[in-house]
């Protein structure tokens, strides 16, 4: 193998799983090449997530999210949104539940309140009035005021479900 200095000025061989001993270089261009890859996860996340969307494949799609969490890939709100809607237009209730749980709890993303009118918008979408206003109530909580938008969005479900509360 290689002999490599250390340190503290001693040499030592560096040896490897791959049937052999590399030098410095080569090990210094496989950690640029695995951190390349690791920045590059975000967005190969992403594509996955939303080729499962196109394919309507949502187990694959909320396990590509909880992959994302052990990789320590925070998501950005584009696709958060773009799950939350997906799970909306499917009547995928209990995704929906999933992905905001994992939201709240695993990511501890602080959501906003665009993020909040697109879950309360899934729910107009799922007719699912008691789970809107739970949302709603934990949008007031979080300090997030409620905007025209996710009022709209409550009357629509009132209308629709002729469900008063």
């Amino acid at each position: 193998g290689k002999n490599e200095m250390n340190v503290e000025g001693n040499y030592k061989e560096i040896k490897y799983e791959n049937n052999g001993s590399r030098g410095i270089d080569d090990i210094i261009k496989e950690e640029k090449n695995i951190k390349n890859k690791l920045g590059n996860s975000n967005s190969l996340s992403y594509d996955r997530i939303r080729v499962y969307i196109q394919r309507e494949e949502t187990e694959e799609m909320v396990n590509e999210f909880k992959k994302m969490k052990m990789m320590n890939v925070r998501p950005n709100r584009e696709i958060l949104i773009d799950m939350i809607d997906y799970c909306g237009r499917k009547k995928e209730q209990e995704k929906l539940k999933e992905i905001y749980r994992e939201i709240r709890t695993n990511y501890f993303i602080r959501l906003d309140r665009t993020l909040y009118n697109a879950i309360i918008e899934s729910c107009v979408q799922m007719r699912n009035i008691r789970y809107a206003i739970e949302i709603y109530e934990d949008m007031k909580r979080s300090k997030w005021e409620p905007d025209i938008e996710t009022y709209e969005y409550l009357m629509i479900l009132c209308k629709i479900t002729k469900d008063i509360e």
